[in-house]
């Protein structure tokens, strides 16, 4: 399950990427930290 979100993720955050080459990349390494520790703690909980 988390590997599916995962892949989602991945997959949605290239195409925004590709949409919008403008996006500040500090912010943006910090928002996919936050998520991935956020996915981390939901699979643990799951478990």
């Amino acid at each position: 399950m988390v590997w599916k979100l995962m892949r989602f993720y991945v997959f949605s955050e290239t195409k925004y990427r590709d949409m919008d080459l403008k996006f500040d990349n500090n912010f943006h390494t910090q928002t996919v930290n936050a998520i991935l520790k956020l996915i981390v703690v939901a699979n643990h909980y799951v478990n």
